[in-house]
């Protein structure tokens, strides 16, 4: 919860920060751990599905920050060429298009129901490949990247698994202004009940 002393823009810059360092270490752990302990294995791992769909819930569109680091931090480690950082990156900016559910269904509705959170990561999952197979027609890349969307599906399921779970603690999986709005009435009625009682 915001600190009384922060304003509500400092509370989002520090929040989106702390993704921000998040995304970009886990995404060097998880990319440098699958090259150099498993190089042979037919998957690839990433967290970008994870901590993407974490932030466009909380913030929307400044979700993007995390597309483009975890895309950029991804490539880094694997000492992809160029082309593949616009294949990675630009693709990651697809996953923005689920906003739309935010708009057609509601954050709230897809928070609240454990079918909408799943079907919420299949599309940003969805938006991210068709960008990704987008941009590869520019680099003769298709076949390469087809290969890294299915070889994805495990950090799918990891991203699905982490959005069940972070739906049931309270204020993770929502909103931010919505939670600050809802902790601020709950403490009101706290308040209110407290001098009733007195």
């Amino acid at each position: 919860m915001a600190s009384p002393s922060l304003t509500f823009k400092q509370y989002r810059t520090t929040d989106l920060t702390i993704f921000a360092f998040l995304s970009v270490v886990f995404e060097a752990i998880v990319t440098l751990g699958a090259t150099k302990w498993f190089p042979g294995q037919m998957y690839s791992i990433t967290i970008v599905y994870a901590m993407f769909v974490l932030v466009l819930m909380r913030w929307g569109g400044y979700a993007a920050i995390t597309a483009l680091l975890c895309g950029a931090t991804y490539c880094i480690v694997m000492k992809a060429p160029f082309p593949m950082f616009v294949v990675v990156c630009g693709g990651n900016l697809f996953g923005l298009l689920a906003l739309l559910l935010h708009k057609f269904v509601g954050k709230q509705k897809i928070r609240d129901s454990a079918g909408w959170t799943v079907l919420y990561v299949a599309v940003c999952y969805g938006c991210i490949s068709i960008g990704r197979l987008l941009f590869s027609l520019c680099f003769e890349l298709f076949d390469e990247v087809v290969k890294y969307i299915l070889y994805d599906m495990l950090s799918v399921v990891f991203a699905l698994v982490v959005m069940l779970l972070c739906r049931k603690q309270n204020g993770l999986f929502e909103d931010q202004k919505h939670y600050l709005f809802r902790m601020e009435a709950e403490r009101k009625a706290k308040e209110a009940q407290s001098s009733g009682n007195n």
